[in-house]
């Protein structure tokens, strides 16, 4: 079977290194234009990009998928199947309506449950105790076609963004190919999404970061890790900003208004949250400086309020 392969990201790569490996025979590779850096340096490619090159598969990169765009390049290739993860654009009728197998998308979640750009994030963030991959025929909507296979995973409470889209990665190319053998074999059964049962994952913004401490100690938590490594969450104290990350339960103190620093020095910086309970972040990093452990930087500046912001 032919395929054509459409993706940008790490998550996307290591999708692609799996069909290579089970050797499906890939036409081509769709990915996103190189991106530009600041003045004088080289841009740089997606990860796909160097993955097929360093495999000899061709690489596209087109700016615009719009007015049948690439509509010439598929006519060349005539794949058979295209298989999406994480490309980073919606793609047109005439894209996913071209192969007669029709085109397959490995999402990052365990739909219809956070459809959209930034599903791992937002699973994080909505304190999920479990999502995973899932493997749909694409349609005009977003996330919205129907599901062939799925596969879970659980969310820890260190979890990061970037921990778990490691998990993520290693099981998103093999179930993709046990997908492609069952339309092979003519044995994929389609399930219908329960659209009552959905709800959107937005892209990512650095609002997304800002904290209310307010909320309890385990919405901030999973704020932090869902927003590492982009945007990171921040608050200011003493007048510096910091960015925060290794966030972790510490146990309840209700006389203290949230945001009230308990403790910044040798355990770490220790802050007052909705409801009395109490967030140990245990790294941070201030403007223009690396990521420490907090304790480390506190020592260094012992703090004058007693409130984050």
């Amino acid at each position: 079977m032919k395929v054509l392969f459409m993706g940008t990201p790490a998550i996307a790569a290591s999708v692609l290194q799996s069909l290579y490996d089970a050797g499906h025979e890939i036409v081509g590779v769709v990915t996103q234009p190189d991106k530009s850096r600041d003045r004088g340096m080289k841009a740089s490619a997606p990860a796909v990009k160097t993955l097929a090159v360093s495999l000899g598969l061709p690489v596209y990169q087109p700016e615009t998928l719009k007015n049948e765009a690439i509509k010439p390049l598929l006519e060349e290739l005539q794949p058979e199947l295209i298989a999406v993860a994480a490309y980073g654009k919606i793609l047109p009728s005439y894209v996913l309506d071209y192969p007669v197998y029709g085109s397959l998308c490995v999402h990052a979640s365990l739909l219809p449950k956070y459809r959209g750009a930034a599903p791992i994030q937002r699973a994080i963030m909505g304190m999920e105790k479990e999502t995973g991959i899932t493997i749909i025929y694409m349609d005009k909507g977003i996330d919205t076609g129907d599901m062939l296979l799925h596969a879970k995973v659980a969310i820890a409470p260190t979890d990061t963004t970037e921990t778990l889209t490691d998990r993520l990665a290693a099981i998103g190319g093999p179930l993709l190919n046990e997908a492609i053998e069952a339309i092979r074999e003519g044995k994929a059964v389609r399930r219908k999404q329960d659209d009552s049962l959905s709800n959107y994952a937005p892209m990512m913004s650095r609002e997304d970061g800002v904290i209310d401490w307010t909320k309890s100690a385990e919405a901030i938590s999973a704020q932090i890790r869902g927003c590492d490594p982009w945007p990171v969450a921040e608050s200011c104290i003493d007048g510096v900003r910091l960015k925060l990350y290794q966030p972790s339960l510490v146990g309840v103190d209700e006389s203290l208004t949230p945001g009230t620093v308990k403790e910044a020095g040798k355990k770490g910086l220790t802050v007052a949250c909705g409801g009395g309970t109490l967030l140990t972040i245990g790294e941070v990093q201030p403007a223009g400086k690396k990521r420490m452990a907090a304790a480390a930087y506190f020592n260094g500046h012992p703090i004058k309020e007693k409130v984050i912001r």
